[in-house]
Formats: structure tokens, sequence, C-alpha cells
């Protein structure tokens, strides 16, 4: 395994931050967009379909810009999809079977911390004192902009190993696509997007081969005779963990196959792309300078996720969400600083 970190100058360091932001902003928008769809459409068949538009998109991309990628670098792209598929699919479980409340800011810390750790250990990702104080500032930020209120039941172990397990894929993504060559273009995108289709068409496959009292449901509002309907759970068709857009005040709905739902193909489209453009933007950033400062503000999107459900539906954000959005421009300027 080749080191996935690279000295830096300033200016490198500059762009790095500035790839990371972007990239950050583009799957927060994916993420909002997930949130939707996510509310029509079962999660994890829109998931495969942005999936396979997301290939369709990445082959395009992949052929206009230069790159030549060898068999090791295709390697890595497929395995960084396999596992970020199947983080994704344990995430999702873990939203409809224990707390959500605990399950996501575990994933979205994780997620982070894991390229962090390995670059420190593996790689030589030596950081200034300013930019290792917001590298920790920003995992804090994570872990609060990403809390939200659940009324779902589950033991808090369980949620914490769901939330690993949706960490261990997410950052596994993050490290599979900065250990690929510099020279390999976005091929590696292509084969992520490639062999996490075909994971989730298995796990549609299999759950609908499974018995029906078997299959489980994806969390919804408890009915209430006693009080109108609040606030609804439903995970991210393409996000990483679930954010504000998801639980916003509105009337239950019914969630039918992607076909059946109206309006959802535009927004399948979006996720593929956001989300395409977001990992070839993080790609860029770790081959231009710092995998953990790349990993870091990447994953801080939970971050714009959160503005564009108070920028759309005017939701209230909780202090401790704000106090996370606080945590995170003091860490970007951190980072950005040094």
């Amino acid at each position: 395994m080749r080191a996935i970190s690279r000295p830096d100058s300033r200016g490198d360091f500059a762009v790095t931050v500035l790839l990371g932001l972007l990239a950050a902003l583009s799957v927060g928008t994916s993420d909002f967009l997930g949130g939707l769809a996510s509310r029509r459409a079962d999660p994890v068949v829109v998931t495969a379909a942005s999936s396979l538009v997301g290939f369709l998109l990445a082959c395009v991309a992949a052929l206009a810009v230069e790159g030549d990628a060898n068999r090791a670098d295709l390697a890595w792209g497929a395995l960084g999809g396999v596992v970020l598929a199947a983080g994704l699919v344990v995430l999702y479980a873990g939203y409809a079977r224990a707390r959500v409340g605990i399950a996501a800011p575990v994933a979205g810390v994780g997620a982070a911390a894991l390229p962090v750790i390995v670059s420190s250990v593996f790689g030589d990702d030596a950081l200034s004192p300013a930019a290792t104080t917001g590298v920790l500032l920003g995992l804090l930020a994570i872990g609060l902009v990403s809390i939200g209120r659940s009324d779902q039941r589950g033991t808090v172990g369980s949620s914490v190993l769901y939330g690993l397990g949706g960490a261990a894929g997410i950052g596994m993504l993050l490290l599979c696509l900065a250990n690929t060559s510099d020279d390999s273009g976005l091929w590696p995108i292509v084969a992520a997007r490639a062999s996490g289709f075909a994971v989730l068409t298995l796990a549609i496959a299999a759950k609908r081969a499974a018995p029906a009292e078997a299959r489980g449901t994806w969390p919804q509002e408890p009915a209430s005779p006693d009080r109108q309907p609040g606030l609804q759970a439903a995970p991210e068709a393409r996000g990483i963990w679930l954010q504000a857009a998801s639980w916003r005040r509105a009337r239950p709905q019914r969630v039918v196959a992607l076909a059946e739902a109206r309006g959802v193909w535009p927004q399948v489209i979006g996720i593929a792309a956001l989300i395409t453009a977001g990992n070839a933007l993080f790609l860029a950033a770790t081959r231009v300078g710092s995998t953990s400062v790349a990993a870091v503000l990447t994953s801080m999107f939970s971050a714009a996720t959160v503005f564009w459900a108070w920028l759309v539906f005017r939701e209230r954000l909780r202090r401790v969400q704000m106090l996370g959005l606080g945590i995170a421009l003091v860490a970007v300027a951190l980072i950005a600083s040094s």
C-alpha cells in the first residue's frame, strides 16, 4: 500500500481546503435530495438507482478527463464501492431498528476519523498544530451537527454498532479512493459506482426473496390519535447519515416503488450527479494535499444538508447543531490558515 498522503506547499494546501469544502457542499446537497426522494420510495432502491445513474455519469466524466487507470486503481475503486454499499445497508438497518440520534453521529465522526487515523499511522501526514486542532474540532463539529431527535427504540450498544458499520463503509471508501494513483483519472469512481450498484441490487433481490415478516420496514411516523403527525424519519437515499432534511414536519406519505413515485427520478439524477461530483472533488483534494484534511472537510457535508433544510423548509436548528456549525467554521478557519 502506498502512502496515502503527500507533503504539500501552502498553495496546494489551500487548494485541498477549497476542494474539500466543495465536496462537502456537493455531497450535502445530494444528501438533502436523498432525504426528499426516500420519503416517497424505498431508500435502498433509490440508492441503487442513483448508483446506476452515477455509474453512467462517471463513465462520461472519466472519458472526458485524462486518466489511465491500472488494475490496482480499479480494484481499489471497486472495493470502496462494495464496502460503501455494505456500510449504507448496515446504517439504514440502524436507522430502522436503533436510535438514529446515536447511530448517525457515530457514523459521521467515525467516517472522518478513519482516514485521519490511517494517514497518521501508515502515511506521512504531518500537520501543523493549527491544522491538527482544526481537524479535531472538525470531528467534534460533525458529531454535533449530525445529532437529531429520534423517538425510536433500541439499545445504545446496538445503535453504536450500527453507526460503526456505516462509518467503516464510508471511511473505507475515502481511503480506497485516496489510495489510487494520481494518473488514474476518474476511473476508480466508475468502478466504485458499478460495484456499489451490484451489491445493492443483490441486497434488494435478497430482501424481496425473504419472507414478508422478515423483511422489516423503514421507520415511519407512528400513528397517534391524540397528536398531529410530527417528525418523520426516513433514511437518505444517497446520504451517509440522517439529517434535518429527513426530519421535517409533514403528513406521512406512503413509500412506493421507484417506478410509481412521481417526481423522484429528477431527484435521483440530481443525487447521482452531486455525489459523483463530490467523490471526484474529494479524489482531487487527496491528490493535491493531505488526506486527513480532505476527509474531515468532506465529512462536514452534514452542515450543508442542515443549511438546505433551514433555507428550504425553514427548519429550526437545535442549539447543539448551531454550536456544531460554529465549531465547523472555526475548524475550517484553523485548517485554512495553516
